[in-house]
């Protein structure tokens, strides 16, 4: 059984229903609703969540 499924990138539905994000150079921590972020930004790739939620927070 394969974890990533057949389009090659893991998306933001398939992640547990919070999600965490930081950046260990500048310390930043933040805690995230899944379903909120789908909301907000559509069910995006995982690797394109960060400079997606980085833009959206200004």
């Amino acid at each position: 059984m394969s974890l990533m499924p057949a389009g090659g990138a893991i998306l933001l539905s398939d992640w547990l229903p919070k999600v965490r994000v930081e950046c260990p150079a500048c310390g930043f921590t933040r805690r995230y609703d899944r379903d909120e972020v789908r909301a907000r930004l559509g069910d995006i790739r995982m690797p394109e969540l960060l400079s997606r939620l980085a833009a959206a927070e200004g």
